[in-house]
């Protein structure tokens, strides 16, 4: 505020980073009460791995559908992109980039795909269980890039 009790209103260009981070730092986060700190390139690192790993343990554990497509889709977006995402968007739009993603082999794409049908068609009786072991491998391979999807391609190469 100046004196005569108006407010300076500052013009960040879309897509400046360095205006956007520091208007976030003084205007937003201590309204909400919350700490902010930029993270380093260590601890991103240290995250990601940290995250990876414990997405992996719980689709080891997955049994249900719904939680093997939803952990395979957290754990390669993350793969591919270095990005975390999480929500009730996975199995939509979020999976959808996935698929479309060059990194991802097309037969691990569609076997997500066919999952997500069978999840969204309630077709809990007539779960293909041979897609959902693919898709819980694929979600467990450490590169997906690298990982042999020789037996998935001749399975979902059938249809």
């Amino acid at each position: 505020d100046d004196e005569c009790g108006k407010t300076e209103v500052v013009q960040i260009r879309p897509g400046n980073i360095d205006g956007f981070l520091p208007h976030v730092e003084e205007n937003c986060l201590t309204l909400c009460g919350l700490p902010f700190k930029k993270l380093d390139k260590k601890s991103e690192k240290n995250f990601l791995f940290s995250r990876k790993q414990q997405l992996s343990s719980l689709l080891s554990a997955a049994t249900e559908a719904s939680d093997i497509l939803d952990f395979t889709v957290m754990i390669l977006f993350q793969q591919v992109r270095q990005l975390v995402v999480s929500g009730s968007l996975l199995r939509g739009p979020i999976l959808d980039a996935l698929t479309e993603e060059k990194k991802i082999p097309s037969s691990v794409a569609k076997a997500m795909k066919r999952l997500n049908n069978f999840i969204q068609n309630g077709a809990g009786t007539n779960m293909d269980d041979k897609i959902l072991g693919f898709v819980k491998e694929c979600g467990l391979a450490r590169d997906i890039t690298k990982h042999d999807t020789a037996g998935l391609e001749a399975y979902v190469g059938k249809d």
